[in-house]
């Protein structure tokens, strides 16, 4: 049974929805405090009592769709399992993540804040590689049961995961693609573990 919500948790969950919603529609620069109360439906105070500013606010957003990143990544090595079936299950998950609307959408709002701000989006960044750090155990674990031979397991990790945005999250991010079709998905799923599996499986 899920935990029931505080009446403060609710409240902060709909600053949140608000201001996710608020930034997606406004952009950054043009989303006032207010606007997010009044969408959220609470007072301005108390969304200042949540997040001490518009960049705590932002920052908190990222870091959640963060943490669902992370959370789809949390596999672990079955030695008794094919490999080939793992990765295309780790696979499927990175693309279903990536390209969860709101996630296409702030990536987008993110982009355009580094440009501007490159200093201040520099932490969020690094945050977000978390997911990758899950799917380097993962590979770190495959290696040490001898299923995967790879020498460098962060260079790997990134070029797993490379593989993927460049085949579908920066085309949807970047140049507006329409989102690939559960077949398109699915092709660039076994051809992306294909092609991994031929420089490092043993």
């Amino acid at each position: 049974m899920d935990k029931k919500l505080s009446v403060s948790e609710q409240k902060r969950h709909a600053i949140l929805n608000g201001a996710k919603q608020a930034f997606i529609d406004q952009g950054f620069a043009a989303t006032s405090m207010d606007h997010v109360a009044s969408i959220a439906g609470v007072s301005k105070r108390t969304v200042y009592n949540h997040f001490s500013s518009k960049e705590d606010l932002f920052s908190a957003i990222v870091l959640e769709l963060v943490a669902l990143f992370s959370q789809s990544m949390a596999f672990t090595f079955q030695a008794d399992r094919p490999v080939r079936d793992q990765l295309i299950a780790i696979a499927d998950a990175k693309i279903q993540v990536m390209l969860n609307e709101d996630l296409v959408q702030l990536a987008r709002l993110v982009l355009s804040e580094t440009i501007r701000s490159p200093d201040k989006m520099c932490a969020l960044m690094d945050k977000a590689q978390e997911g990758d750090d899950l799917f380097s155990r993962f590979l770190e674990e495959a290696r040490q049961q001898g299923a995967l031979q790879i020498e460098d397991i962060c260079f790997a990790s990134n070029q797993f995961t490379s593989l993927i945005k460049g085949a579908v999250f920066w085309p949807v991010v970047v140049m507006g693609q329409p989102k690939p079709s559960k077949e398109a998905q699915a092709v660039i799923v076994e051809r992306t573990v294909d092609m991994f599996l031929a420089s490092y499986e043993k």
